[in-house]
């Protein structure tokens, strides 16, 4: 809308351009200027009413008002203003006929309006109304709109129908009777003879289109009716003349017509009783006369026992179960007597007759009635009896009767009853009871056990239930220990027939090596001569795996290395695929490391490769990823630091992986070294963690062993032997200022620094370049405003010492002033910067998808973009909650992604879901919310098992700027909710892939603690592999809107103090500026210079927006299509990118690495002397905290001055001493009212170093630093050091890419 008026404003743009406004743009032209369509322009300027017809407004308009007031068109106005209405129903509107929220009114008002006759004719619909009928299905409405206006019967009555509309109502394609609810019995009838339908059994010819129309009707069961009348059908009686092909439907058991005619009642007992009321023995209830005789003809009254028994759960003297009280008296009848005609007898029933009739079973029957007497039976009465007795009576079976009667022990003990073997009281219940109370040793000894229980002892299998009774009681141990077990059972444990020893479940080692040994098994190979009754304890003692161990330990093998002594017999079985010993034996050594790693293509830390999960476990135990990096070294021929040797770029990752550090854990193995006194035979401690902090900057004291060249080398360090880049890295890794501290470098990291002769190089470097470039400019040589280094000192040689010496008399109150500059900036400097830098690309978010530009990925990755963030939306997704992924979808986002991987394989795709918390639009955790979490989680469930094998390329954005919208706290533990569900969804599916957590209330630095704890919410997330999601826009109101950035690197600060504490990171996802505006403008360069320098919390950062759901031109539009167009924005986004470009598109030297030389070069030679300075007189004074190295170390011995013997040498030096004496008298130097707030470009290459300015110079300020600009015109000296990775020029001013801030 701005952009709108502003084009407006100006006149600059044709009228054609206005079709690329929406109607939201007209709609706020509207409101703005109270404009309304045909009736009054309002207050529209001139300008932009050709605007408004170009971009065809007016029309847009009745969509906006149908949904802004909720107007249904011809039934309600909504909430719509008096003074719209004419606009709506303007001829040149007619807003109901163009508008989507049409009802069935818009049908019927058309067909009355226009003589509409569906099929038949338009009558006098204007063409364009048609489209409207079309779009709302209007057709088949009219059926039921017709049937309810005219009181239509279908084949019944036309009712008051106009014979004008009957041809529509009949035509094929309309077809009204099978589509209106006003059918009938005729329609049942209708349907079953036009089709020949046969209910259940066949559809005939019936039309898909009638056949929902039959079930609606409930035609099957009016069927049976119009069968029995039409047919005259006696139930049970005669078919009359049914034809043979209805007779099965007739039987079906869906239809039961015998049952649902009132031409007689049901073909059961059960249906006369429910139906009239019938009470056997009690009451006919309604029943008529000619339904009596069936009932007695069908024995009805029986029947009802076991119905009732059934119906209401009744239990025989037990339970009524939900029988009402009026049938109660018939259960009870003498003529019926339920209680022994049911099949639903128990124990209570046989107990009950027992004690009802003095029934004894095998003595006498006592009073029982024949009746009963076959129920007895039935029920298996005599032996529920035991039980029931020695519940009753606390019968102890062999020990005592209990309170039992003497006139039941005669049944008790009787031969067919055997009492004391039937009951769960028998003494323990077990075999054990016998043999402890008889002495039976099975197989040797019955002892005195009686006859009687001998069956008892064989029918209970009580031989082999003695073999884990033995176990347990005694403590037995198969094949290691008898426990205490008596002399007197051990032949009966080792019988032929028991073999206990395979028996027991307390099996163990010995149980596997001895069946293993004894019958000559051979895992997976051969069970030799294992019985069968052994082979099920072998499984179940899991003894395959098992014997990997024994073998290793017995025959002394290891694993990949040597076999030992062990059988070639035994090999196979070794080496079988289910067995699998080289991964299941603790006898590992690096042999498996390095084993593992070739067989399944495993890279520490970045991937298993095809490392079965059996092997995962002893990888790790084994500690195989430190191993690696040795085995690497002595592969590929490594040179920490210095070369790859010959190894592949795919385990380059894996070796510079933070928790591998291999550079600093491998012995190096040079052959130019002793290996007696070679201080590379210690290991190297890792890089330190976190940026040097500001105490650590300052020069503390001098190293115990000065970095020097190694003194006990087999042969002379000369200047071809030094690699600087290598001393480069190991300097900005350890915070090793040359010849002044070794900051955190450990033992073997200084015998690095020390073979490559580190501290000599660094000084002939600084000297020979540093000093020539400043000779020949020293009267442009500006004062440091940003000053960008890590290496700050000189080599601790006579000719430093004597130049810093000569100057510190007349430039004392300068060089005080430096080193305080020096003390502020250098912790600053030592940040990396952040890994992952880059643009948005909109399009997918939409609901008609669009995918972004590959040409615009491939050039801003050209430019060093690595991150690309693709927003999406959740609908697109899936269609309803829980549902499948649209393919269609799912291979625009393949796509998306595949154009990140073709611009370079090692790039991030983030795939953002853009729902802001909502779906549908409705906020989740709502109550009118139809998506929960499990919804959530199932959606990156699917997600992440579609992605899972791209775990370092592919990230997972949960939700962008998630508003649940309850407007209190609340939220966030909400929130929290949906967050852990997605998560453990997304792990459950093996996804290791980066998952950045966004927090509720939109994620924001700002509200990350305040007003509620939302970061303390989402801490309690625990995950290997996630990130925070952040988001921050700079305006008052922190929206992404056009206006002034208020909102400093302050907002920042928060966050970035919370995620130190916690250590944890955090992802800046999305984030603009108003590049129109010059405040936004000024602040842009600091914002990112502040993630640089907080890179130990901050991943990166991906800047809203491009793609081709930006407007062209917006005021945060970002991207382009080549070097040509790039914008100034992108441009500036492009000099922070993480792998950006060196050179420009017309070859020549980048802005990027034309940084401001002087500032490195003054910096490190003025910072240089004055730290030498500080040392040199420490030294001399010998003040407390600054010893002397030579103090602390015997060993110490300063580096000799190199040699000068040629006159050209000894001339370099003379100049250099006169050029750094005349710069640091020099105070003539010119002074701009305004500085230039620019962005501050970094050193080229891997390592970077970035600083923002603005907190740079409040400390300055705050300690009364005065430090001056220069006309950039004046600094036009072009210096190339000797490395070509640094290379640095300063440019014409009239040049964008030429001035630093």
């Amino acid at each position: 809308m701005i952009l709108f008026e502003a084009i407006a404003a100006l006149v600059v743009v044709p009228i054609a351009a206005a079709a690329a406004y929406t109607a939201a743009d007209c709609a706020a032209t509207s409101e703005k200027y109270s404009l309304i369509p045909y009736i009054s322009w309002g207050s529209t300027p001139e300008n932009v009413k050709p605007l408004w017809d170009a971009a065809g407004c007016n029309q847009q308009m009745c969509q906006y008002w149908a949904d802004k007031y909720a107007i249904q068109p011809y039934r309600s106005w909504g909430s719509m203003p008096e003074s719209l209405k004419a606009s709506w129903d303007h001829p040149s509107m007619k807003c109901n006929y163009h508008v989507k929220n049409y009802n069935t009114d818009t049908c019927t008002h058309l067909a009355d309006e226009f003589g509409l006759v569906p099929y038949i004719s338009w009558g006098s619909t204007p063409d364009y109304a048609k489209p409207l009928w079309d779009a709302a299905g209007c057709n088949q409405q009219m059926c039921q709109y017709w049937a309810d206006k005219y009181a239509i019967q279908p084949y019944r009555s036309w009712g008051s129908m106009p014979e004008s509309l009957k041809a529509s109502w009949d035509h094929p394609s309309m077809k009204c009777n099978y589509h209106v609810k006003n059918y009938n019995t005729d329609t049942c009838t209708h349907l079953a003879d036009e089709f020949g339908l046969v209910p259940y059994i066949s559809w005939g010819s019936t039309p898909d289109y009638a056949k929902p129309l039959w079930d609606a009707a409930g035609c099957n069961q009016q069927m049976c009716q119009y069968w029995a009348d039409k047919y005259a059908i006696q139930p049970y009686r005669s078919w009359g003349s049914m034809p043979e092909s209805l007779k099965a439907s007739w039987d079906h058991p869906s239809m039961q017509c015998n049952y649902r005619v009132k031409n007689y009642n049901t073909d059961t007992c059960t249906h006369l009783a429910d139906e009239f009321g019938l009470v056997p023995y009690i009451s006919w209830g309604s029943t008529p006369d000619y339904a009596k005789p069936l009932w007695d003809a069908a024995g009805c009254n029986q029947q009802m026992c076991q119905y009732w028994a059934d119906k209401y759960a009744i239990q025989p003297y037990r339970s009524w179960g939900s029988m009402p009280e009026s049938l109660k008296a018939s259960w009870d009848h003498p003529s019926m007597k339920c209680n022994y005609h049911v099949k639903n007898y128990n124990t209570d029933t046989c107990t009950h007759l027992a004690d009802e009739f003095g029934l004894v079973p095998y003595i006498s029957w006592g009073s029982t009635p024949d009746y009963a007497k076959p129920l007895w039976d039935a029920a298996g009465c005599n032996q529920q009896m035991c039980q029931y007795w020695a519940d009753k009576y606390a019968i102890q079976p062999y020990r005592s009767w209990g309170s039992m009667p003497e006139s039941l022990k005669a049944s008790w003990d009787h031969p067919s009853m055997q009492c004391n073997y039937h009951v769960k009281n028998y003494n323990t219940d077990t075999c054990t009871h016998l043999a402890d109370e008889f002495g039976l040793v099975p197989y040797i000894s019955w002892g005195s056990t009686p006859d009687y229980a001998k069956p008892l002892w064989d029918a209970a299998g009580c031989n082999q239930q003695m073999c884990q009774y033995w176990a347990d009681k005694y403590a037995i141990q198969p094949y290691r220990s008898w426990g205490s077990m008596p002399e007197s059972l051990k032949a009966s444990w080792d019988h032929p027939s028991m073999k206990c020893n395979y028996h027991v479940k307390n099996y163990n080692t010995d149980t596997c090596t001895h069946l293993a040994d004894e019958f000559g098994l051979v895992p997976y190979i051969s069970r030799g001569s294992t019985p069968d009754y052994a082979k099920p304890l072998w499984d179940a003692a899991g003894c395959n795996q098992q014997m990997c161990q024994y073998w290793a330990d017995k025959y002394a093998i290891q694993p990949y290395r040597s076999w030992g002594s062990m059988p070639e017999s035994l090999k196979a079985s070794w080496d079988h695929p289910s067995m699998q010993c080289n991964y299941h034996v603790k006898n590992y050594n690096t042999d498996t490391c390095t084993h593992l790693a070739d067989e399944f293509g495993l890279v520490p830390y970045i991937s298993w490769g095809s490392t079965p999960d059996y092997a995962k476990p002893l990888w790790d135990a084994a500690g195989c990823n430190q191993q690696m990096c040795q085995y690497w070294a002595d592969k590929y021929a490594i040179q920490p630091y210095r070369s790859w040797g010959s190894m592949p770029e795919s385990l380059k990752a894996s070796w510079d992986h933070p928790s591998m550090q291999c550079n600093s854990r491998v012995v190096v193995r040079s052959t130019s070294v002793s290996s007696s006194s070679s201080p590379s035979s210690s290991s190297v401690s890792p890089p330190p963690s976190s940026s040097l902090s500001s105490s650590s900057s300052a020069v503390v004291g001098t190293p115990s062993v000065y970095p020097t060249a190694p003194k006990d080398s087999n042969k002379d360090v000369t200047k071809t032997d030094v690699h600087l880049d290598d001393c480069i890295r190991l300097s900005q890794a350890y915070e090793i200022v040359p010849w002044v501290t070794w900051g955190t470098a450990s033992s073997g990291v200084k015998a690095l620094w020390n073979l490559y002769a580190c501290g000599v190089d660094f000084c002939d470097y600084w000297r020979k370049t540093f000093g020539y470039a400043l000779a020949a400019s020293l009267d442009a040589v500006p004062e440091i405003r940003i000053f960008r280094v890590s290496l700050a000192s000189f080599e601790n040689g006579d000719l430093c010492l004597e130049i810093a010496m000569a100057s510190a008399s007349v430039a004392q109150p300068r060089l005080a002033a430096l080193a305080t500059a020096a003390a502020v900036l250098l912790p600053l400097a030592s940040s990396a910067g952040v890994q992952y830098t880059g643009v948005s690309q909109t399009g997918l978010e939409s609901a008609a998808p669009q995918l972004p530009s590959a040409a615009t990925i491939a050039h801003l990755t050209a430019m060093g973009a690595n991150v690309f963030r693709f927003p999406v939306l959740w609908e697109n997704f899936q269609s309803t909650p829980n549902g499948t992924l649209n393919s269609n979808y799912m291979a625009k986002l393949d796509a998306a992604i595949g154009y990140v991987t073709a611009a370079s394989a090692a790039s991030v795709s983030i795939i953002d879901l853009h729902n802001n918390g909502t779906w549908a639009g409705v906020a989740l955790g709502s109550q009118a919310a139809t998506a929960d979490a499990g919804a959530f989680a199932d959606l990156w469930g699917k997600i992440a098992a579609r992605y899972a094998g791209y775990p370092t390329t592919v990230w997972f954005g949960l939700m962008n700027a998630p508003n649940l919208r309850l407007g209190t706290c609340a939220e966030t533990t909400l929130w929290y909710t949906y967050v852990s569900k997605a998560v453990a969804a997304i792990r459950a599916t093996g996804a290791n892939n980066m998952i950045l957590v966004p927090a509720a209330l939109n994620s924001t630095a700002e509200t990350w603690q305040s007003p509620c704890t939302n970061g303390d919410t989402m801490h309690a997330i625990v995950d290997s592999s996630f990130a925070y999601d952040v988001q921050q826009y700079f305006v008052a109101d922190g929206t992404p809107t056009a206006g002034t950035c208020t909102k400093t690197v302050d907002v920042f600060t928060s966050i970035t103090a919370w995620l130190k504490a916690k250590n944890q990171k955090a992802f800046l996802s999305s984030f603009a500026v108003n590049w129109d505006d010059v405040t936004c403008q000024s602040l842009l360069p600091q914002y990112l210079a502040y993630f640089d320098a907080n890179s130990q919390q901050w991943l990166g950062w991906a800047y809203w927006a491009g793609g081709p759901n930006m407007p062209i031109g917006g005021f945060y539009y970002v991207e382009s299509q080549s070097d040509s167009t790039d914008s100034s924005l992108l441009k500036l986004l492009a000099s922070y990118f993480v792998n950006r470009t060196t050179t420009s598109s017309s070859g020549g030297t980048s802005s990027t690495t034309i940084i401001v030389v002087a500032v490195v070069v003054v910096g490190a030679l003025l910072l240089g002397a004055v730290t030498v300075l500080i040392v040199v007189k420490a030294r001399r004074e010998r003040k407390p905290g600054l010893p002397r190295a030579e103090d602390e170390d015997a060993s110490f011995k300063p580096v000799k001055k190199r040699a000068n013997t040629d006159r050209k040498s000894m001339m370099e030096e003379r100049e250099l001493r006169d050029a750094v004496k005349q710069m640091m008298l020099s105070n003539n130097v010119p002074v701009k009212d305004k500085p230039e707030t620019r962005p501050n470009n970094a050193l080229t290459g891997k390592q970077r170093m970035r600083l923002d300015a603005a907190s740079a110079t409040e400390t300055f300020q705050a300690k009364n630093v005065n430090l001056k600009d220069t006309d950039s015109s004046q600094f036009s000296h072009f210096v190339n050091f000797t490395s070509s990775r640094f290379q640095v020029e300063s440019q014409a001013p009239n040049n964008d890419d030429s001035y630093l801030f």
